[in-house]
């Protein structure tokens, strides 16, 4: 998925771009609101994230231009404010933005925003359906848990307390065919915290493998159909 950041400070930009990228977008930028149209024109995003406060035009201006246009109403436009103001969140909701997230954000904070709209995990594998048991300890708990589809590239574990975003667990999967369990470490990429009705996604976390073994990736082929695909 494509999305487009648009803030007059470059710190902001490059922040909300390393939270991004490191969930599997491609991350477009412009500096004003003005620059920023002429990006969803030419670029065609899926998603706006755009400052309130800019040169040139607003956020709120950018969000109204955006949604007049009849090619790009549906586009969803995400305004970014540390303003309490309000006034001035009034005209943002009057704009036609479809969410408004305070600054200062947090890496979870954002990617939960973003999913609202879209999926934010690119997924670049073919995924099986499966039912496997997992094991995992975090914080010193000990945790069981379900599989729920997984692919080459990770797996989604069923959990109603999910770790946050950017933790590193080891994984003990007991896959039904297979007499042992198979270790591997994997990195939470995206969480869901309750019932997701946007997408009909169970509570849980989205794992991205690190280094997993050639063993499990064998299993995963023949499960997912890619073949010798790594």
């Amino acid at each position: 998925m494509k999305i487009l950041i648009v803030d007059d400070v470059r710190m902001s930009i490059e922040m909300g771009k390393s939270f991004l990228e490191s969930s599997g977008c491609e991350v477009i930028s412009a500096g004003n609101g003005q620059e920023g149209l002429e990006r969803v024109i030419n670029d065609h995003p899926d998603l706006v994230i755009t400052d309130l406060h800019m040169p040139k035009m607003s956020g709120t201006d950018l969000c109204r231009s955006i949604k007049e246009n009849p090619d790009l109403k549906d586009l969803p436009v995400v305004i970014l404010t540390s303003d309490s103001n309000e006034e001035n969140l009034e005209a943002c909701h009057n704009a036609g933005c479809n969410g408004i997230l305070k600054k200062p954000y947090n890496k979870s904070e954002i990617i939960e925003s973003v999913r609202q709209y879209i999926k934010i995990i690119c997924r670049k594998h073919n995924r099986a359906s499966v039912d496997f048991d997992v094991f995992y300890n975090y914080n010193g708990i000990n945790c069981s848990e379900k599989v729920t589809d997984i692919s080459l590239g990770g797996m989604f574990v069923r959990s109603d307390r999910p770790p946050p975003i950017d933790s590193t667990i080891s994984f003990s999967l007991l896959i039904e065919r297979e007499m042992s369990e198979i270790s591997v470490k994997g990195r939470v990429v995206r969480t869901v915290i309750g019932m997701n009705s946007s997408y009909y996604e169970e509570p849980g976390m989205g794992i991205m493998f690190e280094s997993p073994p050639p063993e499990l990736l064998s299993i995963i082929s023949k499960l997912a159909g890619d073949g010798d695909k790594k």
